[in-house]
């Protein structure tokens, strides 16, 4: 499994900080009306990249956690090679006393 290293939510907002970055530039606003626009842009972009890193390793555990059961799956699925060839021996019936 390959996960991306660029998620969409990363880039939406890049694309949205990008965007409101040039809008507070562009329009004439206040100097507070400039801040909080600067802000808000940073918080949004903050916890969007925060959400794609989470969502990410969440991945990568979750594909981890995958193959280690199958691995095992496969151990408890497996015969030895002596069962596998008809060379195994039979138990031994122990007497009781």
């Amino acid at each position: 499994m390959t996960t991306p290293n660029i998620t969409r939510a990363q880039l939406v907002a890049l694309v949205a900080g990008v965007l409101q970055t040039l809008l507070a530039f562009g329009v004439h606003l206040s100097a507070f009306q400039q801040h909080v626009v600067l802000a808000d842009t940073g918080l949004v972009a903050t916890l969007l990249i925060a959400d794609g890193v989470i969502r990410q390793a969440r991945a990568k555990n979750a594909y981890a956690i995958a193959s280690a059961a199958q691995l095992v799956q496969t151990r408890n699925t497996t015969q030895t090679p002596a069962a596998a060839a008809g060379t195994a021996q039979a138990p031994v019936q122990v007497a009781q006393p």
